[in-house]
């Protein structure tokens, strides 16, 4: 978006986000938004494991794992965009939205989520790779 502003009026546009990608990593838009106390669906898998937690998101468990070829931007044998994407059983996914609308109705603040704003500094994160080159 062409504004912080405009980013932040739309991740404060809804209570629930859902995040179930099944290849990306650590999914910064959704994390900003569960930073923001909005409640979380999401997949219990990749990077989201770096800040998911069951008490600041409703965590669907992967079912599986499948070829991620899909004839367009994915061709197997090519150097990039190679592997496998999990999969996850839609039950479970309508089971994770039934209990995010609970959430909600009992508290519009995902209260869990807005300890990441704790977590998740650049203070901390300056101890962190400070610490990383130290061990090198």
């Amino acid at each position: 978006m062409t504004q912080n502003e405009l980013y932040n009026d739309f991740l404060n546009s809804g209570n629930i986000v859902i995040s179930m990608s099944c290849a990306e990593g650590f999914g910064l838009g959704e994390f900003h938004a569960v930073a923001l106390g909005k409640h979380c669906v999401g997949l219990n898998a990749h990077g989201h494991k770096q800040w998911m937690t069951k008490e600041n998101s409703i965590l669907v468990s992967p079912s599986g794992k499948e070829e991620v070829y899909d004839g367009m931007f994915f061709h197997k044998g090519q150097p990039f965009n190679q592997g496998n994407i999990y999969t996850f059983n839609e039950d479970d996914f309508i089971n994770g939205c039934e209990e995010a609308i609970k959430r909600v109705q009992l508290n519009r603040i995902n209260e869990e989520g807005l300890k990441l704003q704790e977590k998740f500094t650049y203070k901390n994160l300056t101890e962190s790779v400070i610490k990383d080159i130290e061990s090198i």
